[in-house]
């Protein structure tokens, strides 16, 4: 992706999420000791707007030969690669009630990444720590409960 595009997507991003912010905000962050309706999707906007100052920094740095080369390869779509993720993401619904939450997201993060081209080990550890920290956060903290598994 060059330069320009990656700057008018990042601005886009970062409009979207300060538009969807504002209602948030609007909305109630906390309520009777409990989480508003507009926390979540206020610290969600937020969540953008710090991976777009994560972009922006990346944007600035000074492209090196071997990052161009990089970026060509791994941004070539492919039509296996997109059959994979909307297999993937459609599929993804369907096995919570079967499978529960913490499988059914683990083997649908792990099956992303792979597809994505990061390595096993990788995969591995980022679905691990995205399932058990949103268990941690949903469960443990908020006492919100997650779809478990039809045997448990």
């Amino acid at each position: 992706m060059n330069r320009a595009v990656g700057w008018a997507v990042l601005a886009c991003l970062l409009v979207l999420a300060t538009a969807a912010g504002v209602p948030a905000w609007r909305y109630g962050l906390w309520d009777d000791g409990e989480p508003g309706p507009g926390l979540f999707p206020l610290i969600a906007c937020g969540l953008i707007a710090m991976a777009g100052v994560a972009v922006a920094v990346e944007l600035l740095a000074p492209p090196t030969a071997a990052a161009m080369a990089q970026a060509e390869a791994e941004s070539t779509p492919t039509p296996v690669r997109l059959a994979a993720t909307m297999g993937i993401v459609l599929a993804w619904p369907f096995l919570l009630q079967p499978l529960g939450y913490a499988v059914a997201s683990g083997l649908a993060l792990v099956a992303l990444l792979l597809s994505g081209g990061v390595g096993a080990l990788a995969s591995l550890a980022i679905a691990g720590a995205a399932v058990g920290g949103s268990h941690l956060l949903f469960v443990t903290l908020l006492e919100v409960p997650l779809p478990a598994a039809w045997w448990l």
